[in-house]
């Protein structure tokens, strides 16, 4: 949850920032996109039962209730 609420502050952070870089004379507006991701790694330090119960569990609910928020996210997953 940390990490999705870093991202959105990222992309608020950037966003002020191209705005206020804009000249009076540009009139095109940049658009910044992001993409949640998670990478889970299966062989990571990690015991099968623990990727199962609590890593996957843990990562997919918390991006469910995010999805719940913001309907318009994107977010990929990969192994």
């Amino acid at each position: 949850m940390r990490i999705i609420a870093t991202l959105f502050l990222i992309l608020n952070l950037l966003t002020i920032d191209v705005q206020s870089q804009k000249s009076s004379t540009e009139n095109q507006e940049k658009i910044i996109y992001v993409t949640g991701h998670a990478h889970m790694d299966p062989v990571y330090r990690w015991r099968w039962n623990e990727i199962i119960n609590r890593e996957l569990n843990k990562t997919f609910t918390d991006v469910l209730v995010v999805l719940d928020e913001y309907p318009d996210l994107h977010f990929v997953q990969s192994y």
